[in-house]
């Protein structure tokens, strides 16, 4: 139950990072790819949250949204010119 509490509590985190201070927009294929991590972490935070869920099913999920933040990562390490 801990591990669950701690994995909502990483997403919720992790969403309010993906907001940008000032406001201003994303290229498109950034904003692409936030999209698909919002569905992604909708996906995980609803298995976890249901106890009929198997753990297969969430750790399936988890390495999607692993991979889709790796992309992410390159994606705004582009952006800030590295």
């Amino acid at each position: 139950m801990e591990l669950r509490r701690r994995l909502l509590d990483a997403l919720d985190q992790m969403a309010e990072l993906l907001v940008r201070p000032d406001g201003s927009s994303y290229p498109e294929q950034t904003s692409d790819l936030l999209r698909q991590i919002t569905i992604c972490v909708d996906i995980v935070r609803h298995r976890a949250d249901s106890g009929a869920s198997s753990v297969a099913s969430i750790q399936y999920s988890i390495r999607e949204l692993q991979r889709l933040l790796i992309q992410l990562s390159g994606e705004l390490q582009k952006l800030a010119g590295g």
